[in-house]
């Protein structure tokens, strides 16, 4: 029971003196509220990950596989974020090129770091390969869908045009066959669902299609 307490009281500390001295950091800077709060972030998402390499080169298991995932996927995002950020506030302007090397750098050796603090268990559950691969090779077939969903798309859409101007309607089956093709393009069903909602209810909703599917770009319409 006293183990117990002890342990808890541990955590407590640990919490205490990670997220007071990421503030303390973050609050010292000379900078906006949105660059101190991501200062915040990183800094006590890195103070998790460095507590988390020690334990893994104890071979001390007591952080399951689900969390060590979300502290080495946290900690790439946090890297981004803080590199993106200041990239976005000063578009205007033009950064050095040794910004965007530092900033590639930091970002495989974060991925790395992410990879050594994730669990192998769950790693070699999904697969042989790293997290990185599975993670590009997601992002890599959702673009490959995207671009098939695009050229789908503007091979039937020029047809629905000409249809449509002459004459036929929602209720004729070479009409219905395209829009049932063109609800289905969207990436997820909801995106399905906007998209037929906004586009595919009547003849004059049809009409109002874009040529170019890149117009659904930002827009949860699209991939």
């Amino acid at each position: 029971m006293q183990t117990n307490n002890y342990q808890k009281q541990a955590i407590i500390l640990f919490s205490l003196l990670t997220s007071g001295s990421a503030f303390v950091s973050a609050y010292g800077m000379s900078a906006s509220i949105d660059e101190q709060i991501i200062a915040f972030m990183s800094s006590l998402v890195s103070y998790i990950v460095i507590v988390s390499l020690f334990l893994r080169f104890t071979n001390v298991d007591v952080i399951s596989s689900k969390y060590r995932t979300l502290i080495g996927v946290s900690f790439v995002c946090t890297t981004i974020l803080e590199n993106i950020y200041p990239m976005i506030l000063f578009r205007s302007e033009a950064l050095k090129t040794e910004y965007y090397l530092i900033f590639s750098i930091q970002l495989v050796i974060s991925m790395y770091i992410a990879n050594v603090t994730m669990d192998e268990t769950n790693i070699d559950q999904l697969g042989k390969g790293s997290w990185l691969d599975l993670l590009l090779m997601k992002i890599k077939r959702r673009l490959d869908s995207k671009a098939e969903a695009t050229r789908v798309y503007k091979k039937l859409h020029p047809v629905l045009e000409v249809l449509l101007e002459q004459g036929y309607s929602l209720d004729s089956p070479e009409v219905t066959t395209i829009v049932n093709v063109l609800g289905e393009l969207p990436a997820s069903e909801s995106k399905r669902n906007n998209f037929a909602n906004l586009y595919l209810i009547n003849d004059s909703t049809l009409r109002k299609l874009p040529r170019d599917p890149s117009y659904f770009e930002g827009t949860a319409l699209w991939h």
